[in-house]
């Protein structure tokens, strides 16, 4: 039996109608594969540890569940445009 490609491919479709939204392609990494996997679990189960953000990104303290408790506090939200 022939080994299996390393190349994993990821299709975006659209539910109302399967129109191909997007897709990207990239290679297949084990280790970073479980990392990711374990950080959304971590998240689901309330078990994560929230993360401050980069200054480009301070934005979405606004919409974020732990703003009142975060090492950059409600300071990120003010310089938010």
């Amino acid at each position: 039996m022939p080994a299996c490609s390393t190349q994993v491919k990821v299709q975006y479709i659209w539910q109302a109608d399967s129109e191909v939204l997007g897709e990207t392609s990239y290679e297949y990494d084990h280790t970073w594969l479980v990392s990711k996997l374990q950080q959304h679990l971590d998240f689901w189960e309330g078990t994560w540890t929230p993360q401050v953000v980069p200054a480009q990104e301070s934005w979405k303290c606004r919409h974020c569940l732990f703003f009142q408790t975060c090492p950059v506090g409600l300071e990120s939200i003010k310089t938010v445009p």
